[in-house]
């Protein structure tokens, strides 16, 4: 019966991973951009557009590697590592 077992090695697979998410430990990070207001009036809407709020959600593990990694192109391009680089338009 390959088709069973297969079924059922992808149900422990599954059941892994939800088992090794649900002990693992995050740290989200949340912005936003624009000017909240629960009820928008349109004179709001017309001089703030938008709003977002977003997050990110990453492993520990993932943060780690993403400090090293910030790391490494701070050095390369000569950014002191207390700056923080902004993105703008």
């Amino acid at each position: 019966m390959p088709l069973a077992k297969a079924k059922n090695d992808l149900i422990n697979h599954v059941r892994h991973d939800v088992e090794v998410a649900a002990l693992s430990n995050y740290f989200i990070f949340t912005d936003e951009a624009g000017v909240y207001q629960k009820d928008p009036s349109d004179a709001h809407i017309r001089s703030h557009p938008f709003y977002i709020r977003s997050i990110v959600k990453m492993t520990i593990d993932d943060y780690r590697q993403y400090q090293i990694e910030m790391q490494r192109i701070n050095g390369e391009y000569e950014i002191p590592f207390d700056q923080e680089i902004k993105w703008s338009y």
